[in-house]
Order: structure tokens, then C-alpha cells, then sequence
């Protein structure tokens, strides 16, 4: 007889190091309020951010549901974004949240940056740093 695999057997290890190869909006998606062992798992680990391609739907949805939630802005370690594919990403974003609402971000990559948010963001580093 076969032995059944269940997915809810996985050590949290194996459930942490899927979580690696999967986007923070995937990660969210899929496994947010699934069950609370994944809810818990999902707060436990920090989150890497790349809205550099991602649709402008995507983006918004991004905005209102993880960026405005405190706890998840908490275990942000990473954001990408660009203007390149998205036009005028940053400027949105800058827009709504200020960088020190993020204290666990530690890599900051911005693409096509104009000069009005470059300024911007030059009066918001200091901050980061306190």
C-alpha cells in the first residue's frame, strides 16, 4: 500500500523554504488565512517585495491590502519598484507611504527614478537611519 503525503505534514522548514522561491504576493495569496499554522509562518519570515513588473491592478491591490497593513510593512526587508513597466510606480507609492513605515527594510532598489522623487526620497533617507 502507497503511503498519502498530506501538505499539512511539512515541517515548517520546508514550508519557510518554499516561501523562498515564491514572491511575497504569491505568498500572501495562497497561503494567507489558509490556516493559522500558515498565518503564523507567514508573519514569522521577512518579506522580499519586487512590484518592478507587476501590473498597475496588482500594484493598487498591493497598496491597499499589504502595504497598509502594519504588520506585514513590519517584516518587509526588501522592495524593488520601477517606473520602467508601470508608469510612475514610485511616485504612487511615494505618495501614500513614507519609508520609515517600513523598519525592517534593508534594500531599497528604485529603477527610472525622476528627479521629483529623487528629492523626495533624498529628504526620506535620513529617516530610515533613526
Amino acid at each position: 500500500m502507497q503511503a498519502v503525503t498530506k501538505f499539512e505534514l511539512l515541517s515548517n522548514e520546508i514550508f519557510v523554504e518554499c516561501f523562498e522561491y515564491l514572491s511575497a504576493f504569491d505568498i500572501y495569496y495562497s497561503f494567507h488565512r489558509l490556516n493559522y499554522r500558515c498565518e503564523k509562518l507567514i508573519r514569522s519570515i521577512p518579506l522580499k517585495i519586487n512590484v518592478k513588473q507587476v501590473r498597475k491592478t496588482i500594484f493598487d491591490q498591493l497598496c491597499n491590502r499589504m502595504f497598509s497593513n502594519s504588520e506585514i510593512k513590519k517584516q518587509i526587508y526588501s522592495l524593488r519598484s520601477s517606473n520602467e513597466d508601470t508608469y510612475d510606480q514610485i511616485q504612487v507609492f511615494l505618495s501614500i507611504f513614507l519609508l520609515d513605515e517600513f523598519p525592517s527594510l534593508r534594500l531599497l532598489t528604485l529603477t527610472d527614478v525622476d528627479s521629483s522623487n529623487f528629492h523626495r526620497l533624498k529628504s526620506m533617507l535620513p529617516l530610515l537611519f533613526k
